[in-house]
């Protein structure tokens, strides 16, 4: 009989018998997550129809469809069910997605701006309180003029026209460059001001402003500049909306948690307010770019390892009362509805919220809740009330992290599992080793003689004695080995996304983050038991208080201390979406792989049936095991092809960045070397740290080799100390005039003083002959030479430099103005004729002259400036005499590059060809 039980298995029925395990897979999948489904197929509709802009009709006729193949027949809808519920969440996220991105009102507040901005008086409710933005911390902060130091949302309900006052509808970014006192949340305010859009990316890797607001629901911003062109109309006590209240609440938390905070902590009490709160407004910009350095980004967005912390001390407390579950259940419940409200409503804190919420009112009933099932719930109620939350970056890297996790945390482990046992087998034999592990199973089982039957403290020590366990082990597995193997899974799981994001990767995130997460949880459980103490009895919340500033600076110090920066992070492009499918798609297969559920065991037929599912859960297949190592190798392999690609050059790329009223170019030689000629602009902004190592990180680019600053003028360097704390940087060359106008206390001695305290290497470069040459490559200096005068403008005395690579060249020429160019003209015509040109002095019709454009004789002319008059532009286009002409402040970022195909030209930030010469 066992012969014929085994006959088809080993026969030509082996078909057969995989073919019938197929629905038996299927109700696998639909009871372990059911919810997966619709999940999985909301999210692909959003993004097919973000991506695409599908039609309309095409997703209801899908809609019909499903609901069609839905009352089919049983057998028919039994095997089709869940590809159904996948077809009909894509239907129903295109259609969200549709509703709310690509409609807008008639009335909406953004229809009213023209191009680059309308004056505007708008009325409207406040519904988010005002809060001081910090003012930018970088070198050159001072010298510049102040950014605007305070911002607050307003909900549009009318605008002044001819004809009065109009309705209108939408949110405002209101931003004034001084603080706002007198406007409270709820409040009916007037506000006048420069009525604007948001700008899209600029450069490539830089930031996204049109997208990043409307995906928050912003339609526009006002610039008031002055607090008196905010005026409170009506002040009604009350908040109208739900959306109003929970700000009123955590208004009020935060008072609680920051009165009587000690006075020694007062510069760091942004980070409590990050940490516990979710509050990031008054975060110290260092403290910030600090965690962001250590890939600790995550430690402090209120997310699930924060209500972990809050469940977890409230279990701890359970246990002190001794609480049965259910009751445990719910006071971990309570504790999770009290810390939502103290903190902003993000997709991370939403998703840890519900799953939190979902795990307690399982306890409650007895019930067990599958962590997917959990993710998928949460992300079904964050697509359906906030679509557009699904396009952020926290809302994709919360969701991987969790998702890593919850999937591969018990895989890894049933890996071990498996590899120690097959261990065992390899050494002892199936069966010996088979019986060996049931004797030790049924050991461990076995209570000792005379102990007192049901005695919980006994079984715990019978048990802790078979498995040969310590509470140091325990606590080394708690503590350590466990935080560990949770990091590195959320770390393998966000890493493509991070990389898709920021351009980076940061190796020690999971190491850091085993370092910092223990007393980042001690401060998130005594943060939540000060707030409690705060509302009740003020004066016990003092001593937590003072516990958590003794707390917070020794986390400070510990986070200052850990390994951070280049080559802890490694920049690269972002990953193309087909290598990002396949990653994912091989940790699903890993994790499926190791399921904990129990696979068909054939190698020993009825013996099988004797092994408890412990064992016979760990044999699988070797046809799955081999395909799984093939995906995982062609995956690791695609990715390093992808990297060696990335890296590669062939030709010459000089990009001139869009920083407004400055300048930036980033020179990349087909040799691997990366050159940058100035880095600044007149943006009250830190220009190194926010565009140029963004678009360098979108590159892959690690190392700056040289920098060549043209002139001492701030607007040519301002960025520079930024970027050396970001990225290596070599050698700096300077003209020999660099230190001529530097008096004590410009810019310019500040930047020699803060190069020379910090090690930099400054260079003068030679009055004359090549300033570097390698390759196919020639950079010769134009100018200065000897012939220029020692009492020339600053502006004159700027470094003009000739790239010349295969026959084609570009002139950067800084600054120079009319003298400097009428003696370029006379000493250096011969070295003038260029292809492209970077016009002298932002493009400025005064200082310029059409002789020097003229004698260059470019093609191409490339201006780095902000928006300018008709006036001015007008002039200049007569100049160009029709050249190929690309502002950076209408176009943003342009790249020229030179290959043996030609010359082409890029422009914006997503590098779309805007200009092509073979």
């Amino acid at each position: 009989m066992m012969a014929r039980m085994e006959t088809p298995v080993l026969g030509s029925g082996l078909v057969r018998r995989n073919l019938a395990h197929a629905p038996a897979a299927l109700r696998w999948a639909e009871s372990a997550a059911p919810l997966a489904f619709p999940a999985a197929g909301v999210l692909s509709g959003l993004a097919l129809d973000h991506a695409y802009a599908l039609s309309p009709a095409h997703c209801w006729i899908l809609l019909l469809l499903t609901a069609g193949a839905a009352l089919a027949r049983t057998s028919i809808r039994r095997v089709v069910l869940m590809p159904l519920v996948f077809a009909a969440g894509c239907a129903t996220g295109a259609l969200l997605d549709q509703a709310l991105w690509r409609r807008a009102p008639s009335t909406d507040i953004a229809r009213c701006i023209e191009a680059p901005f309308s004056l505007a008086r708008v009325r409207g409710r406040v519904i988010d309180s005002p809060r001081v933005i910090q003012s930018e911390d970088f070198a050159f902060a001072r010298w510049m003029r102040p950014a605007p130091r305070c911002v607050f949302l307003m909900e549009v309900e009318e605008v002044a026209g001819d004809a009065g006052w109009l309705e209108a509808s939408g949110r405002l970014r209101v931003s004034l460059e001084e603080p706002l006192l007198e406007v409270r949340l709820g409040d009916r305010v007037e506000a006048f001001g420069r009525l604007h859009g948001f700008w899209p990316r600029r450069n490539p890797g830089g930031f996204d402003g049109a997208a990043y607001f409307h995906l928050e629901g912003i339609s526009a911003g006002l610039n008031c500049e002055s607090a008196l062109n905010v005026r409170r109309v009506a002040r009604d006590g009350r908040t109208g909306t739900v959306t109003e209240m929970l700000a009123g609440i955590r208004d009020w938390w935060r008072r609680l948690m920051m009165d009587d905070w000690p006075v020694a902590a007062e510069g760091d009490r942004g980070f409590i307010e990050t940490l516990v709160l979710g509050q990031r407004s008054t975060l110290d910009r260092r403290i910030d770019r600090l965690f962001a350095d250590l890939g600790l980004t995550h430690i402090m967005a209120v997310s699930g390892s924060h209500l972990a912390a809050i469940m977890g001390g409230a279990w701890g407390l359970s246990r002190l009362l001794a609480l049965r579950r259910g009751q445990a259940s719910l006071l971990m419940f309570l504790s999770t509805l009290v810390y939502a409200s103290v903190t902003e409503p993000r997709a991370p804190c939403v998703r840890a919220v519900i799953g939190a919420g979902l795990y307690c009112i399982g306890g409650l009933g007895d019930l067990r809740a599958r962590p997917v099932n959990i993710l998928a719930a949460a992300a079904l109620v964050i697509a359906w009330v906030d679509p557009m939350q699904v396009f952020t970056a926290g809302f994709q890297l919360s969701f991987a992290a969790a998702g890593g996790i919850v999937i591969l945390v018990p895989a890894l482990r049933r890996c071990g599992v498996v590899a120690r046992e097959a261990f065992q087998d390899w050494q002892y034999g199936y069966v010996a080793a088979e019986l060996r592990r049931r004797v030790a199973q049924i050991e461990r089982r076995q209570p000792r003689a005379g102990a007192p039957a049901g005695s919980d403290v006994w079984s715990r020590a019978t048990a802790l004695h078979g498995e040969k366990a310590t509470i140091a082990f325990r606590l080394l597995r708690g503590l350590v080995l466990l935080p560990a193997l949770v990091s590195l899974c959320a770390w393998v799981a966000t890493a493509p996304l991070v990389a898709w994001h920021f351009n980076q990767v940061q190796w020690m995130g999971p190491l850091n983050t085993m370092v910092i997460w223990l007393p980042a949880a001690a401060l998130v459980n005594l943060g939540f038991l000060a707030l409690l103490l705060s509302g009740v009895a003020p004066a016990a919340a003092v001593p937590v208080k003072w516990l958590m500033s003794l707390l917070e600076e020794l986390t400070l110090s510990v986070a200052a201390r850990l390994p951070s920066g280049f080559p802890w992070i490694m920049s690269m492009p972002a990953p193309p979406i087909a290598l990002m499918i396949l990653w994912y798609g091989s940790l699903i297969a890993f994790a499926l792989a190791f399921k904990a559920e129990p696979l068909s065991h054939t190698r020993w037929g009825a013996f099988a049936q004797l092994l408890p599912d412990s064992a016979r859960s760990r044999v699988m297949p070797r046809w799955g095991l081999s395909a799984l190592c093939l995906l995982v190798l062609i995956t690791g392999s695609l990715s390093f092809a992808w990297l060696q690609r990335s890296q590669h050059r062939e030709s010459l790329r000089v990009t001139t960045l869009s920083v407004g009223s400055g300048l930036a170019v980033v020179i990349e030689l087909p040799s691997g070397r990366t050159l940058l000629y100035d880095c600044g602009s007149d943006a009250p902004f830190d220009v190194g740290r926010q565009t140029v190592v963004p678009f360098l990180r979108s590159r892959g680019i690690n190392r700056v080799d040289a920098v060549f600053l043209s002139h001492a003028n701030l607007d040519h360097f301002s960025g520079l100390p930024g970027l050396i704390e970001t990225l290596p940087v070599g050698t700096v060359h300077v003209t020999p005039f660099f230190q001529g106008p530097s008096a004590p206390g410009s810019p310019a001695r500040h930047l020699i003083d803060w190069m020379c305290s910090r090690g930099g290497v400054i260079e003068k470069t030679e009055s004359s002959g090549p300033a570097w040459s390698g390759g196919d490559v020639r950079m010769e200096q134009v100018w200065p030479g000897a012939e220029a005068a020692a009492g020339m403008d600053a502006n004159d005395l700027s470094l003009v430099l000739r790239l010349t690579y295969r026959g084609r060249s570009i002139l950067l020429t800084g600054d120079i103005e009319a003298a400097a160019q009428a003696g370029i003209i006379q000493t250096q015509a011969h070295r003038l004729a260029s292809e492209v040109l970077l016009v002298p002095h932002h493009g400025s019709t005064r200082t310029n002259s059409p002789q020097f454009i003229a004698a260059v004789n470019p093609r191409v002319v490339i201006q780095s400036d902000g928006p300018q008059t008709a006036r001015q532009r007008e002039t200049l286009r007569g100049w160009l005499s029709g050249r190929e002409w690309f502002n950076t402040a209408e176009v943003g970022a342009v790249t020229v590059e030179f290959s043996s195909a030609g010359l082409v030209v890029r422009t914006g930030g997503d590098g779309d060809v805007a200009w092509r010469n073979p």
